[in-house]
């Protein structure tokens, strides 16, 4: 049986079609199958890449409050170490005064055995007379005189202590007196007082006059600086 020509064309033509249909849809496919599969790597490595972010999250907090607690320990050993420091500097100090005050200490106790046992001179005399700068303004002074006499007396010694410190201001000789001072001694008398120069003034020497019923009794002159060496006032 003979198959007409334009029925023979019309079925190539939808063979063809149906070629390409199939084409198409297995181009579809293989499109599909690789967005899938895509898509999937692409979530598990978001996925992946959050939680190594969550990770590395939770890893630099840990740090970050590691590092702040190591800073403040630090600043802490700092602050400790630095009033360790300070403590160690104001305990060598004290202990520095503390030893020179035990010194002072034992030359006073040393010095009223010895009034207090007899085994001093009877004369009156200055037994130590120390001048101290003061230490923040130059032109000032602090002065210590300690009298004393070894006599068995009942009638303490009386009079006007007075104090005069001589020396000189542009080469011309200048006296200054400080405070008389009341002498009421039966064994040990100490006086204490200021003394303040006068403008560019050198001092040379103190002098020191005991004054009884208005009548001069003792008087001696030490050279500036003089501080420990006992000098006798005889009467």
């Amino acid at each position: 049986m003979l198959i007409p020509p334009q029925l023979n064309n019309d079925h190539q033509v939808i063979k063809n079609l149906l070629k390409a249909l199939l084409a198409l849809v297995v181009v579809a496919i293989i499109i599909w199958v690789y967005r899938q599969q895509t898509t999937g790597e692409l979530s598990n490595k978001v996925s992946m890449l959050t939680q190594q972010n969550t990770e590395l999250h939770s890893q630099n907090t840990t740090l970050t409050t590691q590092y702040n607690d190591l800073i403040n320990d630090t600043r802490h050993q700092q602050q400790t170490e630095a009033i360790q420091k300070a403590t160690h500097t104001e305990l060598l100090q004290q202990l520095t005064e503390l030893q020179d005050n035990v010194i002072e200490l034992n030359k006073e106790l040393n010095f009223y055995q010895n009034i207090t046992q007899g085994s001093a001179t009877s004369k009156l005399q200055i037994r130590e007379l120390k001048v101290i700068a003061d230490s923040k303004k130059a032109d000032q002074f602090h002065y210590r005189l300690v009298m004393s006499q070894g006599k068995k007396i009942t009638k303490p010694i009386t009079g006007q202590l007075s104090i005069t410190v001589t020396g000189q201001v542009d080469n011309k000789p200048e006296t200054l007196k400080l405070n008389q001072h009341q002498l009421k001694l039966r064994h040990v008398q100490v006086f204490t007082g200021q003394i303040k120069l006068a403008k560019n003034m050198a001092p040379k020497s103190i002098k020191i006059t005991l004054i009884q019923n208005k009548k001069t009794t003792l008087s001696r002159t030490l050279d500036w600086n003089v501080t420990t060496s006992p000098t006798q006032l005889e009467r």
